[in-house]
């Protein structure tokens, strides 16, 4: 009779840990799934954030050194623009306010700027002081005019056309 009475309890034991681990319903507030955005300083970007149990988003405190904004703000699939500032940080964050049927909940969702090289950020300040001290849109980098690259483009299609036309027949 003991034996069968630890069973019933070792039973009871199982389902209820298994209930406790039964997956989030549709009573757990919202919250994104992909919380992380990658971002290039000085560039625009609109990014898609998925935010499941979600029905509206307002932004509670916005990032320290970027331009943000909500384009969609309703649904689950809520698409932000996002413009960091030049001299941005590495890091950067911003939070969300999140409503939905189960209440409402803050999502930070982190940032990560990806520096342009060294080189290449020089080049960039220097072109663009270069294009407004003279009132004219920076010069290319390159030796090569467009017409020299247009022509021998056109040379080395004809090439492979030929090529192309000769195994065909």
């Amino acid at each position: 009779m003991a034996l069968a009475a630890r069973v019933v309890t070792l039973i009871a034991v199982g389902i209820s840990t298994l209930a406790a681990a039964a997956p989030a319903s549709a009573a757990a507030p919202p919250a994104c799934w992909n919380a992380s955005l990658w971002a290039r300083p000085d560039t625009p970007r609109t990014f898609e954030l998925y935010c499941p149990r979600s029905e509206h988003a307002t932004v509670a405190a916005g990032p320290q050194s970027a331009r943000l904004e909500l384009l969609q703000a309703d649904g689950e699939m809520l698409f932000v623009r996002l413009t960091p500032e030049a001299t941005a940080p590495e890091r950067d964050s911003f939070t969300l306010r999140l409503t939905g049927p189960a209440g409402a909940a803050d999502q930070v969702v982190q940032i990560t700027n990806i520096p342009l090289s060294a080189t290449r950020r020089r080049a960039a300040i220097r072109s663009t002081s270069r294009g407004a001290r003279a009132g004219r849109r920076p010069s290319r980098s390159s030796s090569t005019s467009s017409a020299a690259m247009t022509s021998t483009m056109t040379s080395r299609c004809a090439v492979a056309g030929r090529a192309r036309m000769s195994t065909r027949r």
